[in-house]
């Protein structure tokens, strides 16, 4: 099976707009997911950047910079850590039901490229690369 996702890529500057932007209520694109009943699996398809970057800052892997201050989630107020911790996600989740086929790994690449149309573009050759797969 094909991994579809890159390895981490986002900057600490990039991660610290992101979880401002959790903090603030502001939209955020869904993730994609697909769930492997049998074997107990998710697979993401897209949204490792967004969900690494929740868990590192839930786990203080790294602050946010506000008005020259770092702030990591530890240092949170009441309210603000509330509000992270209750922060809902919305999700697109394919269920693989017992006794029907998987989606195949060319299913897979067409949903993350139809989905995948923000954040930190993709390089041109991984694209193309997906793209080859499907032809």
């Amino acid at each position: 099976k094909m991994n579809l996702q890159r390895p981490l890529v986002w900057t600490d500057e990039q991660k610290q707009a992101f979880i401002i932007a959790v903090l603030q209520d502001k939209n955020f694109p869904p993730v994609s997911i697909n769930f492997r009943r049998e074997i107990d699996v998710c697979e993401v398809i897209d949204g490792k950047q967004r969900l690494s970057t929740l868990y590192s800052y839930f786990n203080n892997e790294f602050p946010i910079v506000i008005d020259g201050v770092e702030y990591y989630y530890k240092d949170l107020d009441k309210d603000l850590g509330c509000k992270f911790r209750t922060t809902s996600i919305e999700a697109f989740v394919h269920y693989d039901r017992p006794g029907e086929t998987h989606l195949t790994d060319e299913q897979k690449i067409a949903w993350f490229l139809y989905v995948n149309a923000t954040g930190t573009p993709q390089q041109d050759e991984y694209i193309s690369k997906l793209k080859d797969i499907i032809k």
